[in-house]
């Protein structure tokens, strides 16, 4: 069976917004990334440090209809206990921790990001 090389690039220096981030993601070709499976929710975890970054989930336009920035439905998720939550009505971005583990968050809040081309 072939199956596509993943290139994931992640930013722990840099800090951004997450649409800041997309647009980086994007000029090198790719997008904020969409995590298909546990594999690679596994290998993304596995190159984090101890805070959480930016993916590419969001429910920007449909409150609860997460999709990929790529405009892709998202088939596999991982939230975390009482997550998403919506906090203050303004949580629409998600983040991954270093535990795996998804949660949403005000998309401007500066942050980490990992990229997927």
């Amino acid at each position: 069976m072939f199956k596509c090389r993943l290139v994931i690039r992640a930013y722990a220096i840099h800090r951004k917004s997450w649409y800041e981030a997309e647009e980086d993601c994007i000029s090198w070709g790719g997008h904020l990334a969409s995590i298909s499976d546990e594999q690679e929710n596994s290998f993304v975890r596995g190159i984090l440090r101890a805070e959480s970054a930016w993916i590419g989930v969001n429910d920007v336009q449909v409150e609860n209809v997460f999709v990929n920035s790529d405009q892709t439905l998202v088939s596999y998720k991982n939230f975390q206990d009482g997550e998403p939550d919506n906090s203050n009505h303004n949580e629409n971005c998600v983040t991954i921790g270093s535990s795996g583990k998804w949660a949403d968050a005000f998309c401007l809040v500066t942050k980490p990001f990992v990229c997927k081309r």
